[in-house]
């Protein structure tokens, strides 16, 4: 009984590395740059590509990855830098000019870069095709 159990234990951990790695999912590589009204982000940040839908037969599942004042990004899934699904997504963003006062109703409201009047960026992944020069223009708060 005690070999079986060991057995199951090692079975287990080997499938756990297999889920660890190369998934079999047809990823994507996405990349590109974060301007704010065509120049670099006022601090560094963050994009979030929502899946609003999946091609036929493969999960939803979200993306993201940080940008620096370079506005250099790589986007991630699963793996470090492994990009997208193919399938539908929107981009969301979060930057901020300075840290949010969270002694205020809404802390977050003063302290973001992004104005108001951004309306994100809807996305077509399609299988098979790299997007390596993905550009999000967003309108800098004044």
């Amino acid at each position: 009984m005690h070999s079986y159990l060991s057995l199951l234990g090692i079975m287990s951990l080997a499938l756990l590395a297999v889920g660890c790695g190369d998934n079999g999912l047809p990823m994507t590589p996405v990349s590109g740059q974060v301007t704010f009204d065509g120049a670099p982000p006022p601090n560094a940040g963050n994009l979030s590509f929502v899946s609003l839908e999946s091609d036929a037969g493969l999960p939803q599942r979200d993306g993201s990855c940080r940008f620096e004042t370079d506005g250099q990004f790589v986007v991630t899934s699963f793996e470090k830098g492994d990009g997208l699904l193919p399938g539908k997504y929107r981009v969301d963003i979060s930057c901020y000019k300075y840290q949010p006062d969270y002694s205020k109703k809404d802390p977050f409201a003063d302290a973001t870069a992004v104005d108001p009047s951004y309306e994100p960026l809807e996305l077509t992944v399609v299988k098979g095709t790299p997007i390596e020069d993905l550009v999000v223009d967003v309108p800098l708060k004044k």
